[in-house]
């Protein structure tokens, strides 16, 4: 489905015209695959002032060997297809990290595996990772912070990445205090990952402005701080993305019924997050959702979460001293809004 058709969906959803009756990733749906969010540390070695996803007063980091025995357990259990998402914090300084890396790209089991990352380490560090064995089946989601970044290192670890085969996203955190500065490093990257394309490589860029609270709690306002100029910079820089790698698209299956008629129809969409937010479409209170068969969120201490909206609200054992517990009927929503990107994609029905 094109961009077009898929915001005239979120519209009908929005007035009430249709109803949602399926929601999630046609890559999951009646499979058992499992999906694994990994905050492997609340450290980070930044410290920016929008962020509310570290703490570097508490944070702490497990030992090695714990992390690599757990990443064996998830790995024993009988699933077709384990995803990693590795997050933090920033997931790159805990312990053992490139041996957890390694041990996922090398698995015999079928495993991918996403990093979030700030990409401050030094070359020599993302070096090693692109000698790996099986380093094309790595994928990097790449924040750059104007306030902490270093603009050429950040942009050398992108090239050193994308030339040993992993996908590369860059993503640029568009700091309201910080327009020129943003506009040149957009630029740069721009270039930079037309080039690795050139190459035959896989990188894209993508520009997200920094946003603050609405009435409800989420991250939904653009931050105040943006000039007339800059907002409206955004605008025509964030619209719609076409050239995301073919990878990284996360195509969902979209079952409504009219309301009028009851008719059921059945469409393909790419998530978008723009769409989603001006439509208030991340609603599925009350409907069942996979989480905690298809999902587990695992928190710096261990401890496990069906998904990563359930994080630090409903637990189920410790991945570090107990066996990983599942729902295989999923779970009945209770939130209001779906606040998660990694859990708008789990396989959703509506209870008749």
């Amino acid at each position: 489905m094109n961009y077009v058709g898929y915001e005239n969906i979120c519209r009908a959803l929005f007035y009430k015209k249709i109803a949602i009756t399926k929601f999630g990733s046609k890559n999951i749906f009646n499979k058992d695959v499992l999906k694994i969010n990994w905050m492997l540390t609340y450290r980070c070695n930044y410290n920016c002032s929008y962020c509310y996803g570290h703490d570097n007063d508490t944070g702490f980091f497990h030992r090695k060997q714990d992390i690599l025995k757990a990443t064996e357990k998830i790995l024993d259990l009988n699933r077709s297809q384990f995803e990693f998402g590795l997050n933090g914090g920033e997931p790159t300084i805990a312990p053992g990290y490139l041996e957890l890396l390694k041990l996922i790209a090398t698995s015999t089991k079928s495993c991918s595996v996403v990093t979030i990352t700030n990409l401050s380490r030094k070359e020599s560090f993302f070096e090693k990772i692109a000698e790996m064995p099986n380093a094309s089946s790595l994928r990097f989601h790449c924040s750059y912070h104007f306030e902490d970044g270093d603009f050429s290192r950040f942009l050398n670890n992108v090239k050193i990445l994308a030339d040993a085969g992993c996908y590369v996203k860059i993503i640029i955190l568009a700091h309201p205090l910080f327009y020129y500065a943003v506009k040149s490093f957009t630029k740069a990257a721009e270039s930079l990952s037309a080039q690795i394309k050139a190459d035959c490589q896989r990188c894209d860029v993508v520009l997200l402005p920094i946003k603050e609270k609405d009435c409800n709690g989420f991250y939904t306002l653009l931050d105040q701080r943006y000039t007339n100029e800059y907002r409206s910079w955004l605008d025509e820089k964030t619209g719609f993305t076409k050239n995301i790698d073919g990878s990284e698209k996360k195509f969902l299956l979209m079952e409504v019924s009219d309301n009028n008629t009851k008719s059921i129809k059945s469409e393909l969409v790419y998530l978008n997050q723009s769409i989603l937010e001006k439509y208030s479409f991340y609603k599925f209170k009350g409907m069942k959702c996979m989480a905690g068969y298809n999902s587990i969120a695992i928190d710096p201490k261990g401890d496990l979460s069906p998904a990563v909206c359930f994080r630090g609200k409903k637990k189920f054992g410790n991945i570090f001293d107990s066996e990983p517990e599942f729902f295989p009927d999923g779970l009945i929503c209770p939130y209001e809004y779906c606040t998660c990107s990694a859990d708008y994609v789990l396989p959703k029905y509506k209870i008749s």
